[in-house]
């Protein structure tokens, strides 16, 4: 919900979709996805994780917002390899990810270039607006 108003205000719609029905919708047809838990709440895993790596397949951008929502199972049964090939596919998976609450605890130690310079040097016209 912290994102729909900036993403909003670039133009996008934002779609909300519960994980654990896993009637996924068909991930192509998003421009993104965003993934933004502050737990792992699923026992779908293995069908969220599908679900994903079909978007990255399809050229879908994937952000992980503090962890990918499904660690384990409400047997504790781990995705751990779900989730290890997920980074791998978005250019995560070199060496050991680890996540923090802390977004200021950023450490860069391998850049991939082509997962940047998506950002424009043109000024973006905000209107501005008057109290009437």
């Amino acid at each position: 919900m912290l994102l729909e108003m900036p993403l909003n205000r670039l133009g996008l719609i934002v779609e909300y979709h519960n994980i654990n029905d896993t009637d996924y919708p068909e991930a192509g047809q998003y421009r993104g996805i965003v993934v933004w838990f502050d737990n792992s709440i699923s026992d779908y895993g293995k069908e969220y994780y599908a679900f994903l790596e079909q978007a990255v397949d399809a050229g879908v951008k994937v952000i992980l917002m503090n962890g990918p929502g499904f660690d384990q199972n409400s047997h504790g049964d781990s995705y751990q390899p779900e989730i290890e090939s997920l980074l791998k596919k978005i250019g995560l998976g070199e060496g050991e990810v680890e996540f923090s609450s802390n977004p200021f605890a950023v450490e860069y130690t391998k850049l991939k270039q082509e997962a940047f310079g998506f950002e424009t040097d043109e000024a973006v016209d905000i209107p501005v607006y008057r109290d009437l």
